[in-house]
């Protein structure tokens, strides 16, 4: 009874001292279901103590939640004395159910003394339900809201997230910073801790919350980027351009730059005037990723009015600005036939991005004269250019280029058979593997009279050889994600958080079961993924495996051809890994790119850069697309635990798959 008011503890011991007693229930008979009908009808006569004393105990009780809650329903019918037993029940009743019933009467029946009370149920271990009730009786207590300042960073986000929004409603400072550290990039909480600070910030609107909104829709993923933006569109909308604005200018820093031609992207704000000449004036801007942005943008949202900055980015000294800059204005002229004959002589340019964004662009324009011309770059000598020429085949789906495409099956690396096998799909409609004989087979049956079955008809092929997945070969796999890929990388996180417990192979019951048996550590799991990988991997593979902490640990210096030798060294190297230190993956990334054969990467990590040359997610992440950009390197990742954008981003960036587990 501690914290009771003294006449609540004299009523309450008057009650169990004074009333007569009432017949007790034989053991283990059956209580009838209008007992505590019958009970509440006696208050006011000369049974009430009796009646009121056996409400407080079958409240109290545990075992029947439903027979609880309804005592306590029946208690504030008593006058004083009731009032006090709602107290005794909230504090110490078994059932939540009765304790949330008593907690819902004792605030509506408004008394200043009871805020105390509310308070001290928000702020101490309680069940969650218990703690949001007790959070909500207080909303309109502005003096006992300030009060509820720690919870802020309770562990239960839950509770934290109902105590911001009600701080933010009520404006507090404590709210206002609060969300702002919850939408710092590189903070790690709930979605929904995020989706309550952008609440938070909208109501405040000043310029330091619009500018954390728009940090936080070019940043997030998923529900909190998408109502970062709905908020956005929401708010006063000269307010959110006045700021986007100068974040455009080329003395900007390039981190809000980038930030805001993504969210003026999506916002919607393409038909101002002001905002259309920011962005054009972006591409004049000294980083050179801000520069691609802009000209993504300006092709994707169809300003002809900036075809002239595009074409003098296209004739720029930076690859990667430059082949963005080629997509723009397909985009904006790709029925123009002097663009067409303009691509047809960039595919012999010789930096290799600009190569690959023209031969890129003749597939997405349906270029068909241009189909001679990529067959012929089927035995280009770089294997990027290659695979994009039969992507781009596929995209024109031309009777022409199947007789080339099943030719150059032969004898080529996973990744570019993995093309020519997509365009010949695309092309003929047969569902048919990377197996030369079989496409010949067919083709020489098929023959001169083949016509190009309608797309609709292939698209129709592609779904049933999706839901029937055991078409094809068995190939190995990394955490579920197919490796297609004859010249990869493994490259895995041996930070010292992965010595923590595998939450999802954790068994609390089997561990229970037989002590003997230890749960099994992040890293334990990734090893065997890896070790089942290795085991798997086809004759004719190139492999090489990276392991990064403080530092970055190669098995070998280079991608090695795979042998049964290497096999039984790979797997001893893999078991006497072990985990410490800090998260080293910008240099682990790089490491991996700088081996001129590889093609793919299958990144794992349990969590964000803390060490390296580059730990700022964004410019991380820019620096490995620059890196990346005459590369093509495709990287696949696995996230441990958490939500990472940036592992997200780096599996976007590159055509890979993200996965989290």
């Amino acid at each position: 009874m501690a914290g009771e008011t003294p006449v609540c503890r004299k009523l309450v011991l008057a009650v169990w001292l004074l009333a007569p007693a009432l017949p007790a229930a034989a053991p283990g008979a059956v209580m009838d279901e209008d007992e505590v009908g019958r009970l509440a009808e006696q208050a006011g006569s000369p049974a009430s103590a009796a009646a009121l004393a056996r409400l407080l105990e079958l409240a109290l009780a545990g075992g029947d939640a439903a027979r609880a809650r309804a005592a306590t329903e029946a208690l504030p019918r008593f006058g004083e004395p009731g009032d006090c037993a709602l107290e005794r029940v909230l504090r110490g009743a078994s059932a939540v159910a009765a304790r949330a019933r008593a907690l819902e009467l004792c605030a509506a029946r408004g008394r200043r003394e009871d805020v105390g009370l509310f308070v001290e149920l928000a702020s101490r271990p309680e069940p969650t339900p218990l703690r949001l009730l007790a959070l909500d009786a207080i909303a309109a207590d502005r003096a006992a809201l300030a009060l509820l300042a720690p919870i802020l960073r309770d562990p239960d986000p839950k509770v934290q997230a109902r105590a911001l929004r009600l701080l933010g409603h009520a404006r507090l400072p404590a709210a206002i910073e609060r969300a702002r550290e919850i939408l710092a990039p590189d903070a790690r909480v709930e979605p929904q801790l995020k989706i309550a600070a952008i609440e938070v910030l909208r109501l405040e609107g000043g310029p330091d919350s619009i500018r954390r909104l728009v940090v936080a829709a070019g940043h997030e993923l998923g529900e909190a980027r998408d109502f970062a933006l709905k908020t956005l569109l929401v708010m006063e909308r000269g307010a959110v351009l006045l700021l986007l604005v100068p974040m455009l200018s080329p003395a900007a820093p390039a981190n809000d730059a980038l930030v805001a031609i993504d969210v003026v992207s999506r916002v919607g704000a393409w038909d101002v005037d002001e905002i259309r000449a920011a962005v054009r004036g972006a591409v004049d801007h000294p980083d050179t990723d801000v520069q691609s942005a802009a000209v993504r943008a300006i092709g994707a949202l169809g300003d002809r009015d900036g075809l002239a900055r595009l074409e003098r980015a296209a004739a720029g000294v930076d690859p990667e600005v430059a082949a963005a800059a080629i997509d723009a204005i397909t985009a904006l002229r790709g029925d123009d036939a002097a663009w067409r004959e303009t691509l047809r002589r960039m595919v012999r340019a010789p930096r290799v991005p600009i190569r690959l964004a023209a031969i890129r662009a003749l597939g997405a324009v349906g270029d068909r004269g241009a189909v001679p011309l990529l067959v012929r770059l089927l035995d280009d000598e770089g294997w990027r250019v290659r695979e994009t020429a039969a992507d781009a085949l596929g995209e024109l789906r031309a009777g022409t280029a199947i007789a080339p495409l099943i030719d150059h099956l032969e004898g080529e690396r996973m990744r570019v058979r993995a093309a020519l096998v997509r365009a010949l799909r695309r092309t003929t409609g047969m569902p048919f593997q990377d197996v030369p004989r079989d496409w010949r087979r067919w083709w020489n049956d098929a023959g001169p009279g083949f016509e190009v079955p309608p797309l609709e008809q292939v698209e129709a092929m592609e779904t049933r050889l999706l839901r029937n997945a055991a078409q094809g070969r068995t190939r190995a796999t990394f955490y579920g994600i197919p490796v297609a890929s004859d010249h990869l990388a493994l490259v895995i996180d041996v930070s010292g958080s992965m010595a923590e417990v595998d939450p999802v192979s954790f068994d609390a019951s089997a561990t229970a079961r037989d002590a003997r048996a230890a749960p099994r550590t992040k890293l334990d799991v990734a090893k065997a993924e890896v070790q089942q990988l290795l085991d798997r991997l086809p004759d004719g593979t190139s492999l090489n495996l990276l392991f990064f902490s403080d530092d970055v640990e190669r098995w070998q210096r280079h991608l090695v051809p795979w042998t049964r030798a290497h096999a039984a060294r790979a797997g001893a190297y893999v078991r006497e890994r072990r985990a410490g230190g800090a998260t080293n993956l910008f240099d682990a990334l790089t490491d991996a790119l700088a081996d001129p054969q590889l093609d793919t990467i299958y990144l794992l990590s349990d969590g964000h850069p803390t060490s390296g040359r580059i730990v700022d997610p964004v410019a991380l992440r820019a620096e490995i697309r620059r890196r990346n950009c005459a590369r093509n390197v495709r990287i696949h990742v696995v996230s441990i635990g958490h939500e990472s954008a940036l592992l997200r981003h780096l599996a976007a960036d590159s055509g890979g798959t993200w996965a989290r587990r």
